[in-house]
């Protein structure tokens, strides 16, 4: 199951607000609020993450999993219900500040690997991000607070525009 939604290019304001929102949502499969709920609580995912992609003119979220055929319709409703509720009441203080933590720091083991390195440098030339990217980072993810993750969750991830796909056997 495939469920998205246009979201922002890689340049635009939002950007880095809305990379935190989707790390609290799932950008794991097992982790994030649609991994605990959707597959540790109810037992109903295989995996189920999220992902932005902002590209150079465009972007788009989406949530990914894959269920149990006859369980695809609960899951579907439960991970909508996670969106709403990141729209409509935000994340918690230790939500914002583990998703900080983890995009910060995931950075940074990217940048240990040549192969990390490359693509990062890749990404900075393609998107015309600038050489302080690397510093920039940081200061724009850890500048990210409550207020923001709420706005843009309600602004891209909202339940309502959404484009579903659903591959059964």
């Amino acid at each position: 199951m495939v469920l998205g939604s246009l979201a922002v290019p890689r340049l635009h304001p939002d950007y880095h607000k809305l990379l935190v929102a989707n790390d609290v949502l799932g950008s794991f499969g097992l982790m994030g609020r649609l991994g605990r709920r959707v597959r540790a609580e109810a037992g109903l995912a295989y995996y189920v993450f999220s992902r932005v992609d902002a590209l150079r003119l465009a972007g788009f979220w989406r949530v990914m999993g894959g269920f149990n055929p006859a369980k695809v319709e609960e899951a579907v409703s439960m991970i909508l219900e996670e969106l709403a509720g990141i729209a409509e009441r935000g994340v918690s203080e230790r939500e914002l500040e583990d998703s900080k933590r983890h995009l910060v720091g995931s950075m940074e083991v990217m940048m240990e690997s040549p192969a990390g390195a490359a693509q990062l440098l890749l990404e900075v030339e393609l998107y015309g991000l600038g050489l302080d990217y690397l510093e920039r980072f940081r200061d724009e993810v850890e500048g990210v607070g409550l207020e923001d993750v709420r706005e843009v969750a309600e602004r891209y991830l909202r339940p309502d525009g959404y484009v579903e796909v659903v591959a059964r056997p």
